[in-house]
């Protein structure tokens, strides 16, 4: 009876180093553990970079969800799934998808934000600038998107 409840702590204390380790290197590849009922499930965080491709492909796919995973509160408010649509009719009637999204300029966007400034080639338009303001959290705090085309649509809409 002993050694079967020597076994039963081993196989407990086991487990728990498996999860602490699993955490400690959580925290140094960006993925985040919780969980789900009885199951551990390990995701992998995005970067800003990714959060910003996956902003574009979620428009694209017009899904909310995942497009606003990553905002601010506020940008929540500012930007709902109804402005969604609204954001999509604009960017696709006017640029089309997009087709290249160049690499970023890093800048410090003070008060612990970072911004990240793209240039973007869309179908209809190339040489799109886009500024996307991340939070210390790394939550998206603001996007604009400036062309010649959308500043023209503007009085359209």
């Amino acid at each position: 009876m002993k050694n079967k409840q020597i076994l039963i702590f081993l196989i407990i204390l086991i487990a728990f180093c498996l999860l602490g380790f699993a955490y400690e290197k959580s925290k140094n590849e960006n993925i985040s553990i919780f969980e789900e009922g009885n199951n551990i499930i390990f995701e992998e965080e995005q970067t800003n970079e990714e959060k910003v491709v996956s902003f574009f492909n979620a428009l694209k796919e017009t899904d909310y969800q995942k497009l606003s995973k990553s905002f601010t509160d506020q940008l929540l408010s500012e930007l709902t799934e109804e402005q969604m649509y609204n954001l999509r009719q604009i960017l696709f009637d006017n640029l089309g998808e997009l087709i290249n999204l160049k690499d970023p300029q890093t800048l410090d966007g003070g008060e612990n934000r970072t911004i990240l400034f793209y240039q973007a080639d869309f179908e209809k338009e190339s040489g799109v600038s886009i500024r996307v303001t991340f939070e210390e959290d790394g939550k998206m705090a603001a996007i604009y998107l400036d062309s010649p085309k959308l500043r023209e649509a503007v009085f359209k809409y």
